[in-house]
């Protein structure tokens, strides 16, 4: 539960197998993609049921940016996985702990940048930023399936 309400890695979760999905030759997911639309659609639909005031837009913005810096990160390293020579298994081992390294970095990052937003929003605001977060497995989706799909 408290990663549920702590972590919105559920953002980038939600997108990231769409992302490995595209081609090499694709515009890269922050140019303008059609999973990157769909990313920025939901963060503005969630943004909207919060109704943030003035003092908590910036908290805000600053948790999308890291957000979508830690996406970038991981689009980028699945596109290079994609391209890479075939590699034996402790070389592959070598490189899944670096990215799980990496994403343990980002949810950390992202669980900072929710703590000042967090500490500002009100309970109503807080349910609804919870029932966003729909986790199956180690996996999360933003709202799609689960608790607060139909808000």
């Amino acid at each position: 539960m408290v990663i549920r309400r702590l972590v919105l890695v559920g953002l980038l979760m939600a997108a990231t197998p769409a992302f490995a999905q595209e081609t090499p030759t694709s515009p890269p997911w922050h140019q303008g993609g059609a999973t990157h639309h769909k990313f920025e659609a939901r963060i503005a639909e969630i943004q909207a049921k919060l109704h943030l005031t003035a003092a908590q837009k910036p908290l805000w913005d600053n948790l999308v940016l890291v957000i979508k810096d830690n996406m970038r990160r991981r689009v980028e390293h699945f596109r290079a996985m994609a391209s890479a020579p075939p590699q034996d298994a402790p070389t592959r081992l070598d490189a899944r702990l670096a990215m799980l390294k990496e994403e343990v970095h980002g949810v950390e990052q992202e669980k900072a940048a929710l703590a000042p937003l967090w500490s500002v929003l009100d309970a109503g605001q807080r349910e609804i930023l919870s029932k966003a977060i729909a986790w199956h497995g180690h996996h999360a989706k933003m709202g799609h399936h689960g608790a607060g799909a139909s808000e």
